[in-house]
């Protein structure tokens, strides 16, 4: 795709298939997409698919770490382009935008966009606002210690710190729809005492942390939680309870990492081999909820050489002695 050339939106023909190919993906990202596209067949208007060596790609989803390298005009040709994750846009390139970590919620909306009745060569499709977790972004510049009502739609949620509880209707047992919904869909008032009460009487509750929790999974965006950074050694207070959140396999991993001892998400990331931003997610849903400390690196630095022992009285001492070969005082 060259600079300057309008994405089109897809024409939906009955049976219209659209052939998909991804640039620069990590292998894990493009797992996701693969897997999703799967459920994704027969859900919407097209039928989406990998695209084959030598077919026409109707969407090209592209890392946006290639778009910022400058170089789009080398692009294969496609009828639309993506960028995937957080980068600069791309300057003279129409694309629309899918933020990463790619999610089911986000991918179906992108593709159900695509699927309309426009001919080829007219105005641009609308970019979708897929940005996720405005829901963390509201719930930041709240007191969290007082109780909330949240409209959603046509639905209403309501939380209750004195018992730490929070109050759903049925259709919304899975969170990630509020969540990842944008600033529009959304508004956040005081809950009155009444209000509390029949919530309590006629919804469904669950535990206030799991709320917490996947608000900021989802609106982290990929990025560190301020004031940590790529270097920041930070340390679990108290390990998650990992059962009454939505539970991904890497999250005991990075429990793990930092159960006992300060370490920095880049350390963190490099021992557990999990993406940098599936970290930062992990580690702003843990200050968010209360389970994070942050460590000066240099108190941490001083702290971990204070705590090393010398060679002659650590574990080289013990195999000396049970050898016989300690030091002997002089005669």
């Amino acid at each position: 795709m060259r600079p300057g050339r309008q994405t089109r939106m897809i024409t939906d023909a009955p049976d219209t298939t659209l052939t998909i190919a991804f640039l620069g993906l990590p292998a894990r990202d493009r797992q996701l997409f693969e897997s999703f596209l799967g459920i994704l067949e027969g859900r919407v208007n097209l039928h989406p698919r990998i695209c084959k060596p030598g077919e026409p790609v109707d969407v090209l989803v592209v890392d946006a770490d290639v778009l910022a390298t400058g170089t789009p005009q080398r692009l294969p040709p496609a009828r639309t382009l993506v960028c995937y994750g957080d980068g600069p846009s791309p300057g003279g390139v129409e694309c629309v935008t899918l933020a990463r970590p790619v999610r089911f919620w986000d991918l179906q909306t992108l593709l159900a966009s695509l699927s309309g009745t426009q001919e080829q060569g007219s105005k641009p499709v609308a970019k979708p606002d897929t940005r996720p977790g405005r829901l963390y972004d509201l719930l930041s510049d709240r007191d969290r210690s007082a109780a909330l009502t949240i409209d959603f739609r046509e639905f209403t949620l309501m939380t209750d710190p004195g018992r730490n509880r929070y109050y759903f209707p049925t259709r919304l047992v899975d969170l990630e729809p509020i969540c990842r919904a944008p600033a529009s869909e959304l508004q956040i008032r005081p809950a009155t005492a009444a209000g509390l009460g029949n919530a309590a009487r006629t919804l469904q509750s669950g535990p206030l942390v799991r709320l917490w929790w996947e608000a900021a999974i989802s609106g982290s965006q990929g990025k560190l939680p301020a004031p940590v950074t790529i270097e920041t050694p930070v340390s679990l207070r108290r390990w998650p309870d990992l059962g009454v959140l939505r539970f991904r396999d890497h999250y005991p991993l990075l429990c793990a990492q930092i159960a006992r001892r300060p370490v920095s998400p880049a350390a963190i990331s490099q021992r557990t081999n999990v993406a940098i931003s599936d970290v930062a997610a992990f580690l702003s849903a843990c200050m968010f909820c209360g389970y994070l400390n942050i460590e000066d690196a240099r108190a941490a630095h001083a702290r971990d050489g204070a705590g090393r022992k010398p060679a002659d009285k650590g574990l080289f001492s013990r195999i000396r002695r049970r050898l016989g070969l300690g030091s002997t005082a002089a005669n």
